[in-house]
């Protein structure tokens, strides 16, 4: 009876698969180079010989080198900053001259300051073109250096050093007269610059001049401090020759009343009269007394001209008092002497008044020339400090574009490259390229890494079953056995057990299957095996075949039924006719005892399909099919049933309904990987129960599978005598019976 294929279908990582690989990555890579070694090693031999073929083809290249020491943004330290900013031609970056060299226009001048025929012979380079090809040049620095390496390359060796020796001539030459160039307008623009300084400073110095003359500023702060000091001193003698004044004056009205008072008997007439000459003596010391004010805010008071005017005031009051004393009046009768002494007294009187009267309007107008000069100091000054400022900024200027001036006019005649050839090009002994010895392992390597690729791509793209464990992980079931590869002593198409020794690869094969199908579902009576494919010419006959022999080996009563409606073989397999058999029996035309025909196998029988109804579907599901399942079930020991392939065909869901377990067949090299999938989905659609997979077609040696069965030759027989342990010969050893 049919069982759950959850109960009896083997677990995918059951220990029944006998395939352990050692190294399965490693393996993997042997497999694909045995089975594709062809292609590998055609696109090896093709890549290989093209690439080294094309290496000597190749014309030789030579190569030669001029280094060169640039300098860099730290050789200019000793430059002024403003000369550094103009002088373009000093300290650049060691890249930037590099990418300056790496220009078109200075490659194309050193490329064409060759002769036109070493050009066109040495470089290739054809005469509408006449420009360097990208190959014969490499220029690059060296790393944390200051060093430039100019690389040139050519047909000959001559021809690569004079190229390199040109690409570095030329820019130096073109870095001399960038330099000069670039030295010549700075030093315009600094005569530019100082001629205009030298202008304004002009006009700046006469500015600064007109306003000292004007303001008689010279030094502001110390001229402050002495017109302050002056001021004070000025208001300290008006406040004293205020009081002498207001004393003066109350004397002479305190002797005009003592005058007025004193008797006029003794006296005649009188007359008081002012002396002319005293009006313009008066008048003289008024002015002097103006002359010292002015001279005492304008120097100091012991300077030589304030001393002067001081005597000659001096001599102006004695002057004054003489007069005042001898020609103050006029008498026509005889002086009273207590009256001529008053006079004389109020002569003194009056010419100290005046004198005094006239200081203080002197030093009034000193004090207020002296408020106003303090007031407008501060303006004065500011203004002052600003021109001032102009004319010593202008001086700085003027100082630093001399410097300048100088130092570019040094630099002019004394300019050279930023560049010095630390070594010249020289024609090479040995050409760079093509090298031989490293074309031949770059071949080698690039031939066996293209034919490796070509195997895998063909690998992957080869959509067919090579690997024993590629068949388990589609399938999802253990493998049951490996079934090799092998031929019959005859040279048959078709191989039985018995036809090859007892000890082949072949028999043992089929004796672990027989034990691993009853391993495969330990908890179930197996009385129906149903073998199936995913494709026609798996090989599911022969093991069908080979199986029921091995069963029938093992002392069992065995039939081997041909459920195949299709294409049935298995009347050509055991040597009997097809006339009668399954459909017979089905239809009721004869009885089961009759259609089972006996083989040449003992304990063996066979039962083909007999004639081939119209739709074996239908019929393989007809009520009377299943009855007859069940009857041979019970009437042998094993039934061995040889089903039709499931792709494309809906065969396969019936009889697995009607079997105890289902051995699915697989050929290497041979099935597609989609049709097993698509088979094994089948199947578990249908809840077929199944037991394993057989795997076909194992090539001698192939990745090792076919070496499993190695120790067996333990057990070897010769075709004539008895086993070499002594025992009597095993029962699976007959062969078949001749019919």
């Amino acid at each position: 009876m049919p069982q759950d294929p959850t109960l009896t279908g083997p677990n995918p990582k059951s220990n029944l698969s006998i395939y352990q690989g050692d190294d399965p990555g490693l393996q993997e890579y042997i497999g694909v180079f045995r089975r594709r070694w062809p292609i590998v090693l055609i696109v090896f031999a093709v890549v290989a010989s093209l690439s080294f073929l094309s290496a000597l083809l190749q014309r030789k290249i030579f190569e030669s080198s001029t280094k060169l020491v640039v300098a860099t943004k730290g050789a200019s330290s000793s430059t002024s900053d403003l000369t550094s900013l103009l002088s373009l031609g000093v300290g650049r970056n060691v890249d930037t001259q590099v990418e300056i060299i790496n220009s078109p226009d200075l490659l194309d001048k050193a490329f064409h300051k060759l002769d036109p025929s070493v050009r066109r012979t040495d470089f290739a380079v054809k005469p509408e073109v006449d420009l360097p090809p990208s190959w014969s040049y490499d220029v690059k620095s060296r790393e944390d250096t200051d060093v430039i390496i100019i690389t040139a390359r050519a047909y000959t060796a001559a021809a690569a050093a004079q190229f390199a020796n040109e690409i570095a001539s030329v820019y130096r030459e073109s870095d001399r007269d960038q330099n000069t160039e670039s030295s010549s307008r700075a030093r315009e623009y600094v005569d530019d610059q100082l001629a205009l300084t030298i202008s304004e400073l002009k006009k700046a110095t006469i500015e600064l001049s007109a306003y000292k003359q004007k303001t008689k500023l010279v030094s502001p702060s110390d001229q402050v401090s002495m017109t302050a000091t002056n001021y004070i001193t000025l208001k300290q003698s008006f406040a004293s020759a205020k009081t002498d004044s207001e004393v003066a004056r109350q004397k002479e009205s305190k002797l005009r009343s003592q005058i007025e008072e004193t008797s006029p008997e003794i006296l005649f007439a009188k007359v008081v009269t002012e002396n002319p000459e005293f009006s313009l003596v008066r008048q003289r010391l008024i002015q002097l007394q103006a002359q010292l004010g002015d001279a005492t805010a304008e120097y100091t008071p012991q300077s030589p001209e304030v001393t002067d005017i001081r005597d000659q005031i001096k001599e102006t009051r004695n002057r004054l008092r003489e007069l005042s004393r001898t020609l103050i009046t006029s008498e026509t009768s005889q002086r009273n002497p207590v009256l001529t002494g008053l006079l004389g007294q109020y002569a003194d009187a009056a010419a100290g008044r005046i004198a005094a009267d006239g200081r203080v309007d002197s030093l009034s107008r000193q004090l207020l020339q002296r408020e106003n000069e303090l007031k407008n100091f501060p303006e004065q000054e500011r203004l002052m400090g600003q021109l001032q400022q102009q004319v010593d900024v202008l001086k700085q200027q003027f100082d630093r574009l001399s410097e300048a001036r100088l130092k570019l006019i040094l630099e002019e005649r004394q300019i050279i490259a930023s560049a010095i050839v630390a070594s010249r090009a020289r024609p090479p002994l040995e050409a760079s390229s093509p090298k031989l010895g490293l074309n031949f392992v770059v071949s080698i390597i690039l031939g066996l890494a293209c034919g490796l690729a070509a195997g895998f791509i063909r690998e992957r793209l080869d959509t067919k079953l090579h690997r024993p464990e590629d068949v388990e992980r589609l399938a999802g079931l253990a493998t049951l056995t490996l079934v090799p590869e092998a031929i019959s002593e005859t040279g048959a198409a078709r191989l039985y057990m018995g036809q090859v020794d007892p000890g082949h690869a072949f028999t043992e094969a089929f004796r672990l299957l027989r034990n691993n199908v009853g391993f495969a579902a330990p908890d179930t009576v197996l009385k129906t095996v149903a073998v199936t494919s995913a494709a026609m010419s798996e090989g599911k006959s022969t093991v069908s075949v080979n199986l029921a022999i091995a069963m029938a080996m093992d002392g069992k009563r065995v039939l081997l039924m041909d459920a195949d409606l299709r294409r049935p073989t298995i009347h050509q397999w055991m040597d009997v006719p097809n006339e009668i058999g399954y459909t017979s029996v089905v239809r009721g035309t004869i009885n089961l005892e009759s259609a089972v025909l006996p083989t040449a196998w003992e304990g063996l029988d066979c039962l083909p399909t007999g004639p081939l109804p119209p739709d074996p579907t239908e019929f393989l599901n007809s009520q009377r099919s299943h009855e007859l399942f069940k009857v041979i079930g019970e009437t042998y020991d094993v039934v061995v049933v040889d089903a039709p392939p499931c792709t494309g065909l809906s065969d396969m869901q019936v009889i697995s309904k009607m079997v105890d377990g289902v051995l699915v067949v697989a050929s290497l090299d041979s099935t597609p990987k989609p049709l097993l999938i698509s088979t094994m989905r089948m199947l578990r659609q249908a809840a077929a129960p199944l037991l394993g997979v057989v795997i076909n077609r194992i090539k001698a040696g192939g990745q090792g599978y076919y070496g499993y069965y190695g120790y067996y030759g333990y057990y070897s027989y010769d075709a004539d005598t008895t086993p070499t342990s002594g025992k009597k010969k095993r029962k699976d050893q007959t062969t078949p019976k001749k019919r």
